[in-house]
């Protein structure tokens, strides 16, 4: 049984960052670019206006004045006439304030009467109600680095400098094998001894999270023929992800059947809790997690186990997780590194702990934000003590 961080160590040490691939826009999202991106021209690319009204000269305003209502400059109009100071265009916002033209009085200031306005604004400075051009960014400016994380509020900048298509880090390719006699599929209902294949759902909504979905899954009994036959071909993914038969019992096959395909053992059980008997290794490409089948055990292991795998293979830099303290004092005579369900309070971000009855637990981790991880060296925990926090969601 190796120490937690040790077992971390070892599967980061293993990330291969993938080659690039184009990609769409909106399949970019939750990827990480492997390109810089710069604007394509000045933004805003004209002085704009950024309130309905009159756009007019500032110089030598007054407010005790009649201008000439020449024409209406709607967004997307174009407007090349010369003005005299004493003349102005009506003009809506979003629109190319006319060359010339320096300035816009809102609607609300404004009295008209026929084809003349006047305005009750004391005094008018060049530049008020318009955005000047370029005062966002200039042509040829980095906007995006190469390894950022795109996320939703990245698309609409992404697709105003034209960006219909990315190069990003793909994401890996996952078989996901779940093993047991006794589980059976969600649409056949469960004998006195038989229980339904949560642990497949499980993990599809959390590889989900990461924008993955599986490119071969299945579920096979304990028969070593048919495991070692699913094995095979799950071995050809990026990444095979296997729940239940890890552990010591008479029907464990999972590491003798790997080990029989040439998977690398690189460690079998960890010091945590849940999650113990997780097993890891490698063959050519492929990284091999094998998972206790408890759902709570399942389900942690791969946040802390599988998740900065996936991110690191996605290019995704790695991230220190937050500490945040605990509502109250806390025991760990377990002697390991103990996950335990946790609650946020939203006012002061205190960790609140959840009651569940062990690894098995169908609703250990279901009105949890994530879980704490109290050290196997750290006994008591006392409130207000910081732990390692890790969310469910995957970017929160």
């Amino acid at each position: 049984m190796i120490e937690l961080s040790d077992a971390k160590d070892i599967i980061l040490q293993q990330v291969i960052k993938k080659s690039p691939e184009e990609v769409s826009i909106l399949d970019s999202l939750n990827h990480v670019l492997a390109e810089d991106i710069f604007a394509d021209r000045d933004y805003p690319p004209f002085n704009r206006a950024t309130m309905d009204g009159f756009a007019l000269q500032s110089k030598n305003y007054s407010e005790n004045r009649d201008y000439k209502i020449i024409d209406t400059v709607f967004a997307g109009d174009s407007f090349d006439k010369p003005l005299s100071d004493s003349e102005c265009v009506k003009i809506m916002t979003g629109a190319a304030v006319p060359d010339g033209l320096d300035a816009v009085i809102r609607i609300e200031d404004s009295q008209i009467s026929g084809s003349t306005v006047r305005f009750s604004v004391s005094e008018l400075k060049s530049g008020k109600n318009v955005a000047q051009r370029g005062e966002d960014c200039k042509a040829g400016v980095k906007l995006l680095n190469k390894d950022y994380l795109i996320k939703s509020t990245s698309i609409s900048l992404l697709a105003t400098v034209g960006c219909e298509m990315l190069k990003v880090y793909p994401s890996p390719t996952v078989s996901l094998i779940t093993t047991g006699n006794e589980i059976i599929p969600l649409d056949q209902h469960p004998g006195p001894h038989q229980i339904r294949n949560s642990n497949s759902y499980a993990i599809k909504a959390l590889l989900k999270d990461i924008g993955i979905k599986p490119s071969y899954e299945n579920h096979v009994s304990d028969n070593i023929e048919l495991l070692r036959d699913s094995l095979s071909r799950g071995l050809h993914s990026d990444i095979l992800i296997i729940t239940g038969g890890v552990s010591m019992g008479d029907s464990d096959h999972v590491p003798g059947t790997l080990s029989a395909l040439g998977v690398e053992k690189l460690f079998h059980k960890v010091k945590i809790k849940p999650g113990k008997p997780i097993w890891f290794g490698v063959k050519e490409k492929t990284a091999v997690f094998a998972l206790p089948g408890n759902p709570m055990s399942c389900q942690i292991c791969f946040k802390v186990f599988i998740e900065p795998y996936i991110r690191g293979l996605k290019g995704i830099a790695a991230h220190d997780n937050p500490f945040l303290p605990l509502s109250q004092e806390r025991q760990n005579r377990t002697g390991r590194n103990d996950c335990f369900p946790v609650q946020i309070e939203k006012a002061n971000s205190f960790m609140t702990t959840l009651d569940y009855n062990g690894s098995g637990d169908i609703k250990g981790n279901l009105h949890s934000d994530g879980f704490a991880i109290q050290p196997h060296d750290l006994i008591t925990v006392s409130k207000g003590e910081l732990l390692e926090y890790i969310p469910w969601r995957a970017y929160d």
